[in-house]
């Protein structure tokens, strides 16, 4: 099972939608700034290890990915 997640909110729920999942901290944050620019709103990564969800920068800036 892979360590991080990464989602984003739907309009119609509250609940998140799965958009994919990364090994690495360099992955995840790649992979969420592609969904962001994709047009996907609200992209969060997920930590599975530490259950936390950080938004995109914030989980870059934790975890020294540039």
């Amino acid at each position: 099972m892979k360590r991080f997640t990464i989602v984003c909110r739907l309009l119609v729920t509250s609940v998140p939608h799965v958009l994919g999942y990364a090994d690495s901290p360099g992955e995840a944050v790649t992979m969420a700034r592609k969904f962001t620019q994709e047009g996907k709103r609200d992209v969060r990564i997920g930590d599975g290890q530490v259950e936390k969800h950080f938004d995109t920068e914030s989980f870059a800036k934790e975890y020294g990915v540039r």
